[in-house]
Parts: C-alpha cells; structure tokens; sequence
C-alpha cells in the first residue's frame, strides 16, 4: 500500500491509476509486488489474535491500529471497527477465524457487503461468489463502463455511504461526493471530466447515474 503523489490517497500495489484523483501510478508501483507465503510455526495451545488498521479516507483522520485478542474466532462489527462509519453493519458485518495457522474472514453482514480486494491473488474455493458493480453499471446507466471508471465510481458510491447519515437527500450526497474529487489547486474536477470526455456527461449527469446506482444498491 502506497499513497498517491498527487491527492495523497492510499493505492494497492497493480492499480495503473489512482481511484481517487485518477493520476497515473508509476511503472515500479503498478508491477505487483511478489508474496512469498508465510509458515507460520503455531502452538496449538497458543491463543491466537490479530490485528486491523483501518485506513483513512482524505479528509479523516489517521485511525489507530485495532487488536483483538478474544481467541480463535473475532466478529467484527461498526462500534469495534470504525464507530462512525454507518455502512459497517452495527450487529455482525464479518468473522474472523484462525484455522491451521491461517486467518480466515467470512461475511456476516445483512447485505453481504464484506469484500477483500484481490490485489495479489486470493485462492477461490468451491461456492465463492464473486461480486462486481458491472452488472449494475449496465442496468442503470445503460454504458459499459472501463475498469478504471467502474473503480472511480465505486469509490464514489463507497463515499456516499460515509456521508448519507448527514444529509437530507441522496443527491445532496451525490455532490458532495463528486465535489470531494477536485483538489484545491486543480481548475477542473477530474472524475466529472473522465466522464464527460468518454461519455459526453456533465455533473449533473454523474449526479443523475449516482442517484440510479444508490436505488439499485439498496
């Protein structure tokens, strides 16, 4: 995990532009990083915990690095993760479990929404299902979308969960989403420019395909 030259957002190893700003990562970050599989030499007697650290969206502050020592199996949830976060679910959003010396995370949330980015390769096993906006995307906005812009756009509706408790609208939260994206010293918001360019979009359009995206996820 690197952060962004330009907005200072953090960037997974592989990624070719940044999902916040949309700069272009150099050729040393995009190449993955190899990952040599870690022995780990257990006790079975030994009572296992691990740790999390959350990380900040541009704007929040640093979180610190969570702990859990309650054993074998850890349930995570909104008030012993990240508290203010309302798209975490507030009963059961995920387990951990330590099985043969490996850390395991399986779903527990009411709408399935516990994802891990397969940034350096994840083993499927039989009955995964694998999740993606796309479907979505071609349902509502009628477009096929390019990698990069189905990221730019998850990213925004990830920032619209963060930010709905606090507004009256979903289009209010829309904008703000959207305005998040220009930096200070930039003349132009570059994610309203990645769609207009392509697709012909003004902000309000973004607006409009964000509204129809949120209905479709709820």
């Amino acid at each position: 995990m690197i952060q962004c030259d330009s907005c200072g957002y953090p960037v997974i190893n592989g990624m070719h532009t940044c999902p916040n700003c949309l700069a272009e990562m150099p050729d040393e970050i995009v190449a993955p990083i190899p990952v040599e599989e870690e022995v780990y030499d257990y006790n079975e007697d030994e009572i296992p915990f691990c740790t999390l650290r959350p990380i900040a969206l541009p704007g929040e502050r640093e979180m610190s690095e969570e702990v859990y020592e309650e054993g074998a199996e850890v349930y995570l949830f909104r008030q012993n993760t990240v508290p203010h976060d309302r798209s975490i679910d507030d009963e059961e959003q995920a387990c951990f479990f330590f099985s043969d010396g490996h850390w395991f995370i399986e779903d527990r949330s009411h709408d399935n929404s516990t994802y891990v980015h397969a940034g350096a390769g994840i083993k499927l096993e039989p009955g995964d299902i694998i999740k993606s906006i796309l479907p979505i995307l071609l349902k509502s906005a009628r477009f096929t979308p390019s990698t990069n812009e189905v990221a730019v756009l998850s990213r925004l509706i990830n920032r619209m969960k963060y930010l709905r408790p606090n507004a009256s609208s979903v289009r209010e939260v829309a904008r703000k989403a959207v305005d998040e994206c220009k930096q200070s010293y930039q003349s132009v918001n570059p994610t309203v420019e990645l769609f207009k360019n392509k697709w012909g979009w003004n902000k309000e359009r973004l607006i409009d395909v964000l509204e129809a995206l949120w209905k479709e996820l709820k």
